[in-house]
């Protein structure tokens, strides 16, 4: 899915189908994307827990999808972004 978003979007928010969003958390994301571009090279932003709440530039998109890949023979993916 994440590659199928990618030629249309510019950040996109990781979440896992059973999660439940705070009602706050629009205010979240947009407050902690408004502190993370005063830096020009930040990479992800993590706003919770294991595959929810990643919020990364649609450019990391395939760096992050083969590295989910390959490395999933490891252990599930959603524990995988906390390494």
């Amino acid at each position: 899915m994440l590659r199928t978003v990618r030629p249309t979007c510019v950040h996109v928010l990781i979440a896992e189908d059973d999660f439940t969003y705070c009602p706050q958390t629009l205010q979240l994301v947009h407050y902690a994307m408004n502190k993370a571009s005063r830096y020009q090279n930040w990479n992800s932003i993590r706003i919770s827990y294991g595959m929810n709440g990643i919020i990364m530039r649609c450019s990391d998109i395939p760096a992050i999808t083969e590295y989910l890949e390959s490395q999933q023979v490891m252990m599930p993916v959603d524990l995988l972004t906390d390494e």
